[in-house]
C-alpha cells in the first residue's frame, strides 16, 4: 500500500460514495510525471543544461541539416519571447 492508496482508503471510510478513482489516477500520473522531470534533470545537468538551453538545441536538430534556423524562427517554432530566446541564445553561446 502506497500513501496515493492510503488517501483513497481515508476517504472511502469518510465518505463512502465519493470517487476516488480520478483522485487516484491524477495522485499516479503526477508522481511518475515529477519522477521523470527528476531524471530528465538529471541528465541534463550532467551536460550542463537547463531545460530551456536543452529546448533551443533540441529544436534545431529537429529543423534537419544543417541544423540552423534564425532567432525569429526560433522564437516561432519554440513560442518565446524574444527576451526569453535572447537569454537562451547567450547561455548556451557562453557555454560554447
Amino acid at each position: 500500500m502506497d500513501a496515493i492508496d492510503r488517501v483513497v482508503e481515508q476517504w472511502a471510510k469518510q465518505k463512502p460514495e465519493l470517487d476516488t478513482d480520478p483522485m487516484a489516477m491524477m495522485g499516479r500520473l503526477m508522481r511518475i510525471a515529477k519522477y521523470m522531470e527528476t531524471k530528465v534533470a538529471d541528465l541534463h545537468k550532467k551536460y550542463d543544461l537547463k531545460l530551456g538551453e536543452f529546448d533551443v538545441l533540441a529544436t534545431l536538430r529537429r529543423s534537419g541539416k544543417p541544423y540552423r534556423l534564425t532567432p525569429s524562427e526560433l522564437i516561432d517554432t519554440m513560442m518565446l519571447t524574444s527576451g526569453a530566446m535572447t537569454n537562451r541564445l547567450d547561455k548556451l553561446e557562453n557555454k560554447g
